[in-house]
């Protein structure tokens, strides 16, 4: 609410200064008085998202949580590791999930560049090596702070001593979900307002179709459950604004993405 209301605050008191500046007075010879209620513009609560990039952005690190936290359960079900669990004591295919915290791009002595990215799970830290092939193609996802799911083989680095993740595949969090769930599901209750989350729901789902995550509604009444599926033709991109949306229209509980 205070940043929302930081501009008209500034406004006000430029306005303030100018008229102290020039003199301005009431018509009884006083001068105006610049000490009015603030006026607070009303806004939505932050996203618990946005808080944390707030803190990040303003502090250098995340304060009242991580991440991943919000992706906890979703993430659980597409990667079967974690960072922690490399100490295995053997060459393994996996994939992890995790947040960026550092980018560093080398150039190969054929000249072509690679990345050797920080990946951050929450239970521990790990450079993964992405090769010139896979580099070019995942550029844009490779970004700082960015969530992304990634399949190598792990292996310990006899020269160093610490574990060497070889990437195959790297995935932001939104083609994940579009590649590895079955499709977003939205619970809805029979009731005297049915129509309209209908519509509300058809006006949220329009922006986001044209992508590869179908959609379905659990539609319940007193006498009976059905699972529709609204096919094709709305197939979403899995974004979280989208599945925010979605929540702010049935509730937080009655949106899930399901693997």
């Amino acid at each position: 609410m205070l940043l929302a209301t930081l501009e008209r605050a500034l406004k006000s008191a430029e306005q303030a200064a100018r008229n102290k500046d020039v003199g301005q007075a009431d018509m009884f010879g006083g001068v105006v008085s610049s000490n009015v209620s603030p006026e607070y513009t009303q806004v939505e609560p932050w996203s618990e998202k946005q808080r944390l990039e707030a803190e990040k952005e303003s502090l250098g690190l995340y304060l009242t949580g991580h991440p991943l936290n919000r992706y906890k359960a979703e993430l659980s079900q597409m990667v079967g590791c974690k960072i922690k669990d490399f100490d295995l004591g053997r060459e393994r295919s996996m994939k992890i999930a995790g947040i960026i915290t550092g980018v560093r791009t080398v150039t190969t002595r054929k000249g072509a560049r690679m990345a050797i990215v920080t990946l951050d799970d929450h239970t521990g830290r790990t450079d993964i090596a992405v090769f010139p092939e896979m580099y070019q193609s995942a550029s844009e996802t490779l970004v700082k702070d960015n969530i992304i799911v990634v399949e190598g083989d792990v292996a310990l680095d006899r020269f160093t001593g610490n574990y060497r993740f070889n990437t195959r595949s790297v995935l932001s969090l939104e083609q994940a979900r579009a590649s590895f769930s079955k499709g977003i599901v939205i619970s809805l209750h029979q009731s005297t307002e049915t129509k309209q989350a209908i519509k509300k729901l058809q006006e949220t789902l329009l922006p986001f179709k044209g992508g590869a995550c179908g959609v379905f509604v659990d539609y319940q009444r007193d006498d009976a459950t059905a699972r529709l599926n609204l096919g094709n033709e709305w197939r979403v991109q899995p974004t979280d604004e989208l599945l925010e949306d979605l929540q702010n229209v049935v509730g937080e509980t009655q949106v899930q993405v399901v693997y």
